[in-house]
């Protein structure tokens, strides 16, 4: 068992390359396919750069993180997701608007209320942090019984 201390600048920066991965593949599926969705998109996203950090995680250190490893990890990938989430959406207003109506979209999200923001943002955040806490703790649980049974964890 590896008992060393992680770092978790590593595990975020990998937490981010997942969940840019994920964006451009649904970007890509979503352009051919010319469909329209909503938040639950973002949320695929979450869970599927989440559940590849556990299982990076399983994999290198041969086990799940600790207590306190989780919670360091679910707060700076929900951070990161929040950041990365603002700037696909900054990009995706400006430059994948139809013509003309980049400002416009800007504008009316630019219009709401600040309490409309802080609800939405707490909503977003308090989800991405029970995705990943789940992510960190019980999916990598049944990896790490998974690959233990297997004989692919030392």
């Amino acid at each position: 068992m590896n008992s060393e201390p992680i770092k978790i600048r590593r595990y975020v920066l990998m937490y981010a390359g997942y969940y840019l991965l994920c964006a451009a593949c649904l970007a890509v599926v979503l352009v051919i396919t010319n469909v329209q969705l909503s938040y639950s998109l973002e949320l695929s996203m979450v869970l599927a750069a989440s559940m590849g950090l556990a299982t990076r995680f399983v994999k290198e250190n041969s086990r799940v993180p600790s207590l306190q490893e989780k919670r360091k990890l679910s707060l700076a990938c929900m951070l990161a997701s929040a950041v990365l989430s603002v700037l696909l959406t900054t990009v995706s207003v400006l430059f994948f608007s139809e013509s003309g109506q980049a400002g416009e979209n800007l504008a009316a999200l630019l219009d709401l209320p600040a309490f409309v923001w802080l609800l939405v943002l707490a909503f977003s955040m308090g989800l991405n942090y029970l995705i990943l806490n789940l992510s960190l703790g019980w999916f990598a649980r049944k990896t790490e019984a998974s690959w233990r049974a297997k004989g692919r964890l030392g």
